[in-house]
């Protein structure tokens, strides 16, 4: 009985260690910056909605879902100078990398509309300027609906922000309906940056893209030792959110001899966590 209640006590103090705090780890922490396209063709439709009041409406209530642990900035481009006056130059940081605020980030988009040119490598290389310092992994994501139009080779530029910059960093691109001529070179963006390329032509997919794409990867190796430690433990860090997220079958479970902890169960979440899968064996 000793035993089960130091192993109870173990458990409950590892899986509250879970729980989201103000003062993550700095190795566990997740850094998204949206580099959003206000250029003078987010005027345009897509679906029968215009692109840059859909863009604003499903990037915020992205944000308004996100863990509050986790890090998250805007870049916009194109949003101030009219297309006639070939401003390259017309990006800005509405708001910096830091922890999720769904009222200031709502806030920071609330005036943003469609004026000019898609300066998309200078926003980029901006993007790793806000990122360079931060702890932990980051993701560039880029969600635009053509090509570069100013003088940059943003695959080049991708490129040089995965591989130069000493950020851990990837770049993800969401196109809206990009049409073939310019898909491209969002795809070699997404290419050199490490990242995917999402095609999207409609909301549904505009919202499954952008939601894939700012999960960050998770950490496979330090969730099977919390498996082994107990199981359901990484699981549950690998699905965040805190006790509420641990499967709790596996967890209640474990605390029989010989099939949980030690035994069978211990195994099996170990190899779940290690796989970044969280499924609450035996009932899935």
């Amino acid at each position: 009985m000793a035993k089960l209640m130091a192993r109870l006590a173990i458990a409950a103090c590892v899986a509250a260690s879970l729980a989201p705090s103000a003062a993550v780890r700095a190795d566990d922490a997740a850094n998204v910056l949206i580099v959003l396209d206000a250029s003078g063709s987010m005027a345009g439709r897509m679906g029968g909605q215009v692109k840059m009041e859909l863009a604003e409406r499903v990037v915020k209530d992205l944000v308004d879902n996100m863990p509050a642990e986790m890090n998250v900035g805007l870049i916009v481009y194109g949003a101030k100078s009219p297309r006639e006056k070939n401003d390259c130059k017309d990006i800005e940081v509405l708001r910096p990398v830091q922890r999720v605020d769904p009222k200031s980030f709502d806030a920071a988009l609330a005036h943003v509309s469609p004026h000019g040119m898609t300066p998309i490598g200078a926003s980029l290389l901006r993007a790793a300027e806000a990122l360079k310092g931060l702890p932990g992994q980051s993701t560039i994501v880029l969600v635009s609906d053509g090509t570069e139009t100013c003088q940059s080779d943003p695959c080049a530029v991708a490129k040089q922000v995965k591989e130069t910059t000493g950020i851990d960093v990837r770049v993800h691109v969401v196109g809206l309906d990009v049409g073939s001529g310019e898909r491209g070179t969002l795809e070699c963006v997404a290419k050199g940056g490490g990242g995917t390329y999402y095609p999207v032509a409609d909301e549904k997919g505009l919202r499954e893209a952008l939601s894939e794409a700012t999960t960050l990867p998770c950490n496979g190796q330090k969730a099977m030792w919390l498996s082994i430690a107990h199981p359901g433990l990484g699981e549950g860090r690998n699905a965040g959110g805190g006790f509420k997220n641990v499967p709790k079958r596996k967890f209640y479970l474990g605390f029989i001899p010989f099939f949980g902890w030690p035994g069978y169960l211990q195994v099996v979440s170990a190899i779940d966590a290690k796989n970044c899968r969280t499924n609450d064996w035996p009932a899935d």
